[in-house]
């Protein structure tokens, strides 16, 4: 699948495992794998719709991250897979170099 152009700020591929939660720490929880990153936002793969606009808890201790982010986009890519698009509500700057 081809990477969406027209970004503010360059994607750096990186794998990495992430937590996405509901805030309200509701029973939704899910362990994501990361595809690449930037300074605002990252795509992960994961086994779930999230809703569009939603906000949810990002946790990776492997990136070392904590924040809130926005789903921008929750695309299937094949059955029961989805790459999800987020937003960071509070825009990271270390984690984007390169494995």
């Amino acid at each position: 699948m081809a990477e969406r152009s027209g970004r503010s700020r360059p994607r750096i591929a990186k794998r990495a495992i992430v937590e996405l939660g509901r805030p309200d720490a509701s029973q939704l929880r899910e362990e994501a794998i990361a595809e690449n990153v930037s300074a605002g936002g990252i795509r992960v793969a994961t086994e779930h719709v999230w809703s569009v606009g939603s906000v949810v808890l990002l946790t990776s201790p492997e990136l070392g991250i904590h924040t809130e982010a926005r789903v921008v986009y929750c695309e299937r890519v094949e059955k029961e897979k989805y790459a999800v698009g987020l937003e960071l509500l509070s825009p990271e700057k270390e984690w984007t170099k390169p494995n």
